[in-house]
């Protein structure tokens, strides 16, 4: 999996939690 599909995947949980997509959220997976 490429980084770029994995932060599409973390942006799409984002938005199913109802949540804006935040640059700090995604840094945890990181």
């Amino acid at each position: 999996m490429t980084s770029q599909a994995t932060f599409d995947a973390l942006l799409d949980f984002s938005k199913a939690l109802g949540k804006h997509p935040v640059s700090c959220k995604v840094c945890i997976y990181f």
